[in-house]
């Protein structure tokens, strides 16, 4: 891999991690009681092998989409089913 796209795959990583971190320590303290994952399809596999098991125990749903680029404001749209 070229050294560019070596950085950019260990940013998204340590972005997964962050959000893995987060939820992990949210649900102890019982900030969500359901938790829907969405990221595109490398990223939610890396995020299932980040997350602990009580907070998998409270995901209801996974989403294989990148809404990177989407506005908030135009999130719900895709989220629809």
């Amino acid at each position: 891999l070229e050294p560019r796209q070596r950085f950019h795959r260990a940013v998204k990583r340590n972005l997964v991690e962050e959000v893995a971190a987060a939820v992990n320590e949210a649900t102890p303290r019982d900030e969500f009681d359901r938790l829907v994952l969405v990221a595109p399809a490398r990223a939610l596999g890396e995020l299932n092998h980040a997350i602990d098991a009580p907070t998998r125990s409270k995901v209801q749903g996974q989403l294989q989409k990148d809404l990177t680029n989407v506005p908030n404001s135009d999130l719900a749209k895709h989220l629809i089913d």
